[in-house]
């Protein structure tokens, strides 16, 4: 539907700007985001914003300057002035910490001086300490597994020329659980099994390391593993694409080397399909300590 209107006042941008279509189309779009900060998809956003921009120029509506007031329970907290240089250094955001909200409602409201339409995007970004994060999926699961690997190549190999002399099998990892320690230096496996329903395209595989860890390869890049074709190492989170991902059971895999000594928390894994938002799942949370 997005789309559809998207494209629609293009068209009718194009044709004739003055055209009541076009203020009414204009409006919905930018009144039906329902996610804060972006509509249901990349794709999504990228077709409102052009057909925005478009109605705006045609519009002469390309050079706001006005200020908003912006209250918190009644108290003024931000006087934001907005206009498009304001816009594009990111001068239009309030943030609120946690910390500053006692418990219970609270109701935010937005003053505007001048005359005029005002659009505005409020999201909520939290955690829940309250319980233990379960592992649940719409029509993909991801689970996350953590193993500590053998201290070091030569160290393994000791192991297995020792134990196959004695005739036992040798063991290259063993799986950590939750409230686990391992020391500095140790090299963590990390492991994502990931089960598809359906066929999709286009799915991301965002993993939050613990603060404690840090990915023992150095670059991003692209990959020819089982399903992803991308990778990129961020500074909180190691993130697998899939251009196709097939029905059926699928495992992606990188290692974290222990850097800094206390007790870190790795979030829960998330994926989603990045043009079909219904189509996601999330793992669950993992506690760790590393010891000097």
């Amino acid at each position: 539907m997005k789309q559809t209107n998207a494209c629609v006042l293009r068209a009718i941008v194009a044709i004739d700007p003055r055209n009541p279509l076009a203020s009414q189309f204009a409006n919905w779009l930018a009144v039906n985001r329902r996610h804060g900060e972006f509509w249901d998809s990349t794709r999504d956003t990228a077709l409102a914003v052009h057909a925005l921009s478009d109605y705006l120029r045609a519009t002469a509506k390309t050079s706001p300057n006005f200020a908003v007031t912006v209250e918190v329970d009644g108290r003024k907290v931000a006087d934001v002035p907005v206009g498009w240089k304001q816009v594009l250094a990111g001068d239009c955001r309030v943030e609120f910490a946690g910390k500053e909200l006692r418990p219970g409602p609270h109701r935010i409201t937005l003053k505007r001086a001048q005359p005029g339409s005002l659009y505005y995007a409020l999201s909520a970004r939290y955690f829940d300490r309250s319980e233990q994060t379960q592992e649940k999926g719409t029509g993909i699961q991801v689970a996350r597994r953590y193993y500590k690997l053998a201290p070091s190549p030569a160290v393994a190999e000791q192991a297995a020329s020792a134990k196959a002399a004695s005739g036992q099998t040798s063991g290259q990892r063993s799986l950590l659980n939750d409230g686990n320690s391992v020391r500095i230096g140790d090299t963590v496996q990390v492991e994502l099994s990931i089960e598809s329903h359906e066929p999709y395209e286009y799915v991301a595989f965002e993993d939050p390391k613990p603060a404690g860890f840090e990915p023992i390869e150095l670059q991003s890049g692209y990959g020819d593993g089982d399903i992803w074709s991308n990778v990129e190492l961020r500074d909180e989170n190691v993130v697998f694409f899939a251009d196709a991902l097939s029905p059926g059971k699928h495992r992606l895999s990188y290692q974290l080397r222990a850097e800094i000594p206390g007790t870190f928390h790795a979030r829960p894994t998330r994926a989603f399909d990045m043009y079909n938002p219904r189509i996601a799942a999330h793992g669950t949370e993992l506690k760790l300590r590393v010891l000097d």
